[in-house]
């Protein structure tokens, strides 16, 4: 009975290979046809392929030039300034920008950005400059000696245990005055800077007296004195090289409750003066 089964089987092995044989014979061609097709189709698959690549690295090649030859700092603040890669004008536009973010971002700071409230505390002058982030980096970076923020930093000091520091301090303009530069003749690549800025500012205080806030606007000025060489100073918190030698930041108080008592009251005396048709 096996010798049958294996008979049969071999019979229809023989019977398959003999139609699978005749129909490669009579269908050569259309095989033959349909390979060159698949063929055809995966050279133009990858030749497209290659093109799409071709393109991508020539664009990325055009943007890499394009944006080389330029220069990207941020300020203290983390403010992005572009420039071009040339030999440095310190009487530009764009460098009179770095100065006045870099100046503004680093001092002119209210209560809560300063950090008061918080956890820290603050025995001695020296803790705002350890524990500040921006006037850590701007002293560490940006001044030639301890003595140039000694007095900004006792005074801010001072005016936080008094609580007198107004709680937000908001610049809204902010103006370069009287700005120069001097080449120094007997060190090659250093200049000195001199000028002043003026800022006005939008301030909100807490009045514990008379238990409110109190919102207005102010101005104020400080001048600056700065030597710059890159080659001797510049660094990554330092792009330009710039050592400040002298500042002259003053230190913005809250209106004493009675200054405004007496603004409102005024406000209320020009409010019952109108006429309303």
């Amino acid at each position: 009975m096996s010798v049958h089964n294996n008979i049969d089987a071999n019979e229809k092995h023989i019977k398959l290979w003999k139609k699978t044989n005749v129909f490669f014979k009579e269908n050569i061609y259309l095989i033959l046809f349909t390979m060159i097709i698949l063929n055809v189709l995966t050279l133009w698959s990858n030749s497209s392929f290659k093109e799409e690549a071709l393109e991508k690295i020539e664009m990325h090649g055009t943007l890499l030039k394009q944006n080389l030859p330029k220069v990207y700092f941020l300020t203290a603040g983390g403010q992005l300034l572009v420039g071009d890669r040339k030999a440095i004008n310190y009487a530009d536009d764009k460098f009179k920008s770095y100065l006045l973010a870099t100046l503004t971002d680093s001092l002119i700071q209210g209560a809560v950005e300063l950090g008061v409230g918080k956890k820290t505390q603050w025995r001695t002058p020296n803790d705002i400059k350890k524990k500040n982030r921006k006037i850590h980096d701007f002293s560490n970076a940006l001044i030639a000696n301890k003595s140039v923020l000694g007095l900004y930093i006792k005074t801010i000091w001072q005016t936080v245990r008094d609580t007198q520091l107004p709680e937000y301090i908001i610049p809204i303009d902010i103006k370069m005055k009287n700005f120069t530069v001097e080449r120094n003749a007997k060190v090659d690549g250093e200049y000195h800077l001199q000028g002043a800025i003026k800022i006005e500012v939008l301030i909100k205080s807490w009045i514990s007296e008379i238990g409110d806030w109190d919102t207005r606007k102010t101005k104020v000025e400080f001048p600056f004195v700065a030597v710059v060489n890159p080659a001797r100073y510049s660094n990554i918190g330092n792009p330009f090289g710039i050592k400040f030698t002298q500042l002259d930041v003053p230190v913005i108080v809250k209106p004493s409750a009675s200054v405004v008592k007496q603004g409102r009251l005024s406000g209320k005396r020009r409010n019952r003066g109108r006429k309303v048709f």
